[in-house]
């Protein structure tokens, strides 16, 4: 995730992106390592579009959520709201942190209907809040049904082109076999496309 800018998480479904997403955020907000990787300490605001904060806390009990690591329920509202809801709290924050917003996700929030107007829109009001209020912004989508015996491309992520065309980096995610998944790099804005899949095993692991 590169800072500034605006990066898309995308997964089949049960391919653990929101397992993922919120280590990050859980990383993030306390300067912690992510698989092996070095973080910025920032501020996390996690949109959650699919679970309440009581179902996060059951299915993450082992994070610790803490003062750098806040959240938006926003079951049931599109991404106008959403989007007008990170804007404002943009605005009021009190703070020289950076900060790191994980929206989860925007296929939830279009109600799988993610147009060329919904993503042009979309994208364009994120990059305007990264140029504005120096965020950076991770946005989780679904992959599209597929043949899961063939390779992850970026024509099987859901949702019009556009969202891919304006997004900074694209990441996507699909199941191995079993708690074994893999992590695919389809764009990179700003640096090459070296290392392009990553085996991970999700396991349940105390925080």
């Amino acid at each position: 995730i590169v800072e500034g800018e605006v990066t898309i998480l995308a997964g089949d479904t049960n391919a653990c992106k929101s397992t993922v997403a919120y280590s990050i955020s859980d990383a993030i907000s306390k300067g912690e390592e992510f698989l092996r990787t070095a973080t910025l300490k920032s501020e996390a605001l996690y949109v959650e579009t699919e679970m309440s904060s009581k179902q996060s806390y059951n299915r993450f009990k082992d994070v610790v959520v803490n003062d750098n690591f806040n959240y938006i329920d926003a079951i049931g509202k599109d991404m106008g709201w959403i989007l007008d809801q990170v804007g404002s709290y943009c605005k009021v924050r009190n703070s020289n942190e950076k900060l790191v917003v994980v929206i989860d996700s925007i296929t939830i929030a279009s109600k799988s209907a993610i147009t060329a107007k919904v993503a042009r829109e979309t994208m364009q009001r994120l990059k305007a809040m990264c140029k504005l209020y120096g965020i950076t912004v991770l946005v989780l989508v679904h992959n599209k049904k597929r043949d899961k015996k063939k390779p992850l491309q970026i024509s099987d992520i859901q949702g019009s082109g556009k969202l891919v065309a304006m997004a900074d980096n694209v990441f996507a995610m699909a199941r191995c076999g079993g708690s074994e998944v893999y992590i695919k790099t389809l764009k990179l804005r700003s640096s090459r496309i070296e290392d392009t899949v990553k085996h991970l095993e999700v396991v349940d692991y105390p925080h």
